[in-house]
């Protein structure tokens, strides 16, 4: 919602409106002239100096004032004026320049309009100067001078030209062309508002609503805009609309906000259409409608109203409501930020920085940010900060990232508290103040905060471990968008840490995740769809969400599709295929995905066979902390499959992987413990393996702790646990102590 300016309710004089019958409405800050209706003077006022003694022109006049006027008749009247000027009557040639403004009835000529409009001030006309001045504001006709327009307001106003004291406020106000003198503004409003100038009394309220020049007073600012506003000022509209919305002075109240901004925007008060459109883009008020948001946004950003440009350009960049078109977001921003929207000015240098619809340039970007930090943009600070801390060559200055990172957090902006707590911690720096900020920071709203504070709860990592806690604060970064803290929290609820074991509610959560772009969600909802974990089992939905994860640049997604073609399920069987994904996992630094391929190149399945690249693929898996591929390795040293066989070596490699939890591995190291292969027989060792491997789901574990229950062999013979032994091995596949089942004896 655009913050607000000093408005000119500039006017083409036209005698016969007592200054209101061509009305157009500027706000300083470069949004456009736009027409605003008013209603024409009556017959009996109308009839002008200039046509005295001329009765046609004296009808034309009046026809001119009404609806069934024609250009014809425009035409010859601008005639008549015309012929009046030129024989001296100075009220003919200010209408005349106006005529040449709007095109009516000549040809549009604001060079023309602005001599015409100079004849009538030389001549003493508060109108010709007062409509000077207009030109010199616009820079219609005439070089663009504020300078000069004010001295012409000043005339003007001192000789009772109401409009041109309330112009002459708003230059005083911003600053522009006079010196900035919040209380001169405030006295030419009054004095204008005190003549039922409607536009300067919203104006004045603006001043009494914010204290600037005036004693805050937003009782009394609320009593000026419904002046304004029943008087159908639209910018009085606007800032009750305004006030309405926030719910300053008067109870909040949405849909009588969203009434009167779109009453001020139907006025063409462009502020009105994007405050409107904010509201259509939250719901608030209104039904959601991003699409009509972005309609309104352009509406005012076509206005030159540059909130409007900054907000069409955030909706570009998403897709939403619009088309997704980074190249039209960062014009907008450009667009933006050229006119003093320091904020499009940041994010066009973060669309520079990452050439994202642009080319890339940091220089450009640096220069960006350096301008929207100079103007008090403290996210500015805080992204030129990050870039001085994380560039590399003499852009990297870490002194000056701290120094940035803390003018920004100072600020209240909590992205910069939270980028220097992360600063802070990986510099090794106070722990208390590190924890301070990025409690400052997710307090202030920054949801990456709250997820790097709840890490540091749950793992208990320089703070007291408190899982609870870290379950609340991953829920409110969740509740802010923030992807990897619902996934985190999908996690908890799935193991039922710091909150109640909940898997649909661990599933809706890394659905969220998924969907909001977190691949790492995507992978483990497929895993969840695989194994039917608190969603309806669905392998083929499993596929397609690890296809998304793979594609989105998660290498495990890869590795899990890749089973899935090993297996067949969810997707056609297809080893050639896995193999491809096996292969990009690897180099993708998913050391699961390179033990895969061994197994392939061992095997010769989808690839051609080759037992060496096989070996060294395993190898770089175990190295890497694969456990399955030690287990395999160690299983082939055990048995001299490809290799020579190692008893020692395979005893090394099992105890690596059964230790680090691999089932499959304990088994094996249980076998060569109960006596195999020259290893010192040890019973009870081998027992303890084989049960370790068999409450971790290794059926053959289980097979082989039965066969010691039943013999008393490290443990005492028990054959009601050998049978219960056999049967969960049975169940598990192994064929052995199905036929021990079967067969007892």
């Amino acid at each position: 919602m655009g913050a607000w300016v000093h408005r000119m309710a500039i006017v083409m004089s036209c005698h016969r409106a007592s200054f209101a019958s061509m009305v157009l409405v500027l706000v300083v800050a470069g949004v456009a002239c736009q027409p605003l209706a008013r209603r024409p003077a009556g017959p009996a006022t109308s009839a002008r100096p200039a046509c005295e003694g001329d009765d046609a022109c004296a009808d034309l006049d009046l026809r001119y004032e009404r609806p069934t006027a024609v250009a014809a008749d425009m035409a010859l009247l601008a005639g008549l004026y015309r012929k009046a000027c030129d024989d001296g009557a100075t009220p003919a040639c200010t209408d005349l320049g106006v005529f040449y403004v709007y095109g009516t009835g000549v040809a549009r000529d604001p060079a023309r309009a602005a001599a015409l409009f100079k004849r009538s001030c030389d001549r003493g006309s508060v109108l010709g100067c007062y409509d000077l001045a207009v030109l010199y504001t616009r820079g219609l006709g005439v070089a663009e001078s504020a300078a000069t327009a004010a001295k012409l307001y000043r005339s003007a106003c001192d000789r009772g030209a109401l409009p041109a004291c309330n112009n002459l406020g708003a230059l005083h106000g911003r600053g522009i062309g006079v010196a900035r003198d919040a209380a001169k503004a405030a006295a030419l409003y009054t004095r204008a508002c005190n003549g039922d100038d409607v536009v300067a009394c919203a104006n004045l309220g603006s001043l009494h609503e914010s204290g600037v020049g005036v004693a805050k007073d937003l009782a009394r600012a609320i009593v000026l805009y419904r002046r304004a506003c029943d008087a159908e000022e639209m910018s009085g509209c606007a800032h009750l609309g305004l006030l309405y919305t926030r719910g300053r002075g008067v109870p909040r109240d949405p849909a009588k906000a969203a009434a009167l901004l779109g009453r001020a925007c139907t006025g063409r008060v462009v502020v009105g259409c994007s405050s409107l459109g904010w509201l259509h883009e939250e719901g608030i008020g209104v039904d959601k409608n991003v699409a009509t948001a972005a309609t309104l946004y352009q509406r005012a950003c076509a206005g030159r109203q540059l909130t409007g440009c900054a907000r069409l350009a955030y909706l570009h960049e998403r897709g939403d409501g619009v088309t997704r078109d980074p190249g039209k977001a960062a014009s907008l921003h450009r667009q933006a930020c050229d006119g003093g929207e320091l904020a499009s000015c940041t994010r066009l240098g973060m669309l520079l920085e990452r050439g994202t619809g642009v080319a890339l340039d940091t220089a450009g970007a640096a220069a960006l940010y350096q301008k929207a930090c100079d103007g008090g943009d403290m996210p500015g600070c805080a992204q030129l900060g990050l870039m001085a801390w994380q560039s590399e060559g003499p852009i990297h200055d870490p002194i000056k990232a701290v120094a940035l990172l803390d003018k920004a957090c100072r600020g209240d902006d909590a992205r910069g508290c939270g980028m220097l707590a992360s600063l802070y911690r990986e510099q090794r720096k106070d722990l208390a103040t590190t924890i301070s900020l990025y409690r400052k920071a997710c307090d202030g709203g920054e949801p990456i905060a709250c997820t790097d504070l709840g890490r540091l709860h749950e793992r208990g990592d320089e703070i007291t471990k408190d899982v609870t806690r870290a379950a609340a604060l991953y829920q409110k970064a969740c509740d802010g968008d923030e992807m990897r803290a619902c996934l985190l929290l999908g996690l908890l609820y799935m193991r039922g840490r710091g909150v109640a074991l909940n898997a649909a509610t661990a599933a809706r959560l890394v659905e969220k995740a998924c969907n909001g772009g977190e691949q790492d969600g995507c992978h483990l909802l497929g895993i969840l769809y695989e194994r039917g974990t608190g969603v309806v089992k669905d392998a083929v939905k499993g596929a397609a969400l690890y296809r998304t994860a793979c594609d989105g640049g998660n290498p495990a997604g890869c590795v899990h599709l890749g089973a899935l073609h090993v297996r067949g399920v969810g997707v056609a069987k297809d080893p050639a295929a896995a193999a491809t994904l096996f292969q990009k996992a690897c180099d993708g630094g998913e050391i699961e995905g390179c033990g895969r391929l061994g197994l392939l190149y061992e095997q010769g399945a989808g690839v051609v066979k080759d037992p060496a690249r096989g070996l060294a693929l395993q190898r770089k898996a175990c190295d890497g902390g694969e456990l399955a591929s030690c287990a395999d390795l160690g299983t082939r040293y055990m048995y001299g499959t490809g290799v020579a066989r190692d008893s020692g070596r395979a005893v090394a490699l099992l105890r690596k992987a059964c230790d680090g939890g691999e089932a499959t591995a304990c088994g094996p190291l249980g076998v060569l413990y109960d006596g195999s292969q020259g290893v010192a027989r040890d019973p009870v060792k081998a027992a303890a393996l084989f049960r370790r491997g068999c409450d971790a789901g290794s059926a053959l574990a289980c097979s082989y702790l039965g066969f010691h229950y039943e013999h008393g062999n490290g443990v005492p013979q028990d054959s009601v646990k050998a049978t219960a032994l056999f049967r969960k091995a049975c169940d598990g596949g192994d064929k052995v102590s199905c036929r021990k089942v079967q067969s007892p004896r």
